[in-house]
């Protein structure tokens, strides 16, 4: 049974994207509730008009919470490689015939010494880090994949949300090759974080420039650091688009077309 309270937009959110589009969302006077994971990832939707959920939903509960929420539309703005969330989202509007749109954050083009590989696996070998001084900018989720590779390199670093340092520690990395960092990063403290630890090659992710790729590529290009590029993992999303206004388009329609349920 649908809920009784008002009509809602769900913006799957946690990034600084999805802040942008709650901002033109209120402009328009369009009502949503924005879901993150992480619970300081709440704080980015401060001062504005929504409400925010936080933590991940089990398998079970998204279907009766989209109901219970009497969510009309779908708007997807998490991180390009949170698939697990996107792809319940996909299935569930299918299921019960909610509109559906991703909002993809542009790729930043490649350019050497940068090097795009299809999955991290690619990056974890011989060629590319053995004996070499290599920081690791892929969040928390990698890090039992890169552990491994503490004692084949000439020395490591892994950077992470700071409230992900108490996670990798206990995973086996020490307490000095865990960088606590929250996204973005001041240009001249990624400059001299690279040069002060000598840096040889950075491992990141097509995180777009939200994700600070851009400045990486740039820092690589002055530093000549190789730059090992995880590319995006593969999604067929029903819809999308990388334009804001798109987006309060779809979210107009989807809350009228429902609105005389």
């Amino acid at each position: 049974m649908a809920g009784s309270g008002p009509l809602m937009l769900w913006l799957i959110g946690g990034t600084s994207d999805s802040r942008t589009l709650a901002q033109a969302l209120d402009r328009a006077g369009l009502p949503w509730i924005a879901t993150v994971v992480n619970p300081a990832a709440a704080r980015l939707y401060d001062g504005l008009n929504g409400v925010v959920r936080s933590g991940a939903f089990a398998p079970a509960d998204l279907m009766p919470w989209l109901a219970d929420r009497a969510i009309r539309g779908i708007i997807d703005a998490s991180h390009p490689f949170a698939t697990e969330i996107s792809q319940q989202a996909i299935a569930a509007a299918a299921l019960r015939s909610i509109p559906y749109l991703r909002f993809e954050r542009p790729a930043i083009p490649l350019e050497p010494p940068a090097l795009k590989l299809p999955n991290l696996a690619a990056a974890l070998c011989d060629r590319f880090l053995r004996d070499r001084l290599v920081l690791f900018t892929l969040g928390v989720k990698a890090l039992p994949q890169i552990l491994p590779w503490r004692d084949r390199v000439a020395a490591l670093w892994v950077r992470v949300l700071p409230e992900s340092v108490a996670q990798a520690i206990a995973l086996g990395f020490d307490r000095s090759e865990v960088i606590g960092q929250r996204l973005p990063v001041d240009p001249a403290q990624e400059r001299a974080d690279w040069q002060n630890r000598a840096i040889e090659v950075v491992v990141t992710k097509a995180a777009g420039a939200a994700g600070g790729l851009d400045l990486k590529q740039a820092l690589a290009r002055e530093l000549g650091v190789q730059l090992l590029v995880i590319d995006r993992p593969s999604i067929v999303y029903p819809a999308q688009t990388d334009q804001i206004d798109e987006v309060v388009a779809f979210a107009h329609r989807a809350i009228d077309l429902r609105s005389s349920y």
